[in-house]
């Protein structure tokens, strides 16, 4: 399973590029992208449900499932970093930042 900050990471950063190609001048980008990664974090819900046994239950077999790759493929990324590995995290949260600034100057300029 990958850290929430690698889900908000890949999905950021892809509707920042997608919105940046399509829709520079946009005026809600910023509300894009949190709904993105919002989206990409969905199945992890079940972690908040606690006091809830049966959502918990349901929501965990959403998050196990393939559907859960509906959600910036999520599964996949889970799969693909086992040991929550906060470096990758930190990664992603650089890339996106990186991206952000870099796209924001572009626009700005022009």
């Amino acid at each position: 399973m990958s850290l929430w900050g690698v889900h908000i990471g890949v999905a950021g950063t892809v509707t920042v590029l997608v919105l940046f190609v399509l829709a520079p001048g946009f005026r809600y980008r910023a509300v894009v992208v949190a709904a993105s990664a919002l989206w990409a974090v969905l199945p992890d819900f079940h972690h908040v449900l606690g006091g809830f046994p049966t959502l918990q239950t349901g929501w965990r077999a959403v998050h196990d499932s393939a559907f859960a790759n509906l959600f910036w493929f999520h599964r996949v990324i889970d799969r693909s970093d086992p040991g929550d590995d906060p470096v990758r995290s930190l990664a992603m949260w650089g890339l996106l930042l990186v991206v952000v600034v870099g796209t924001e100057l572009v626009i700005r300029r022009r």
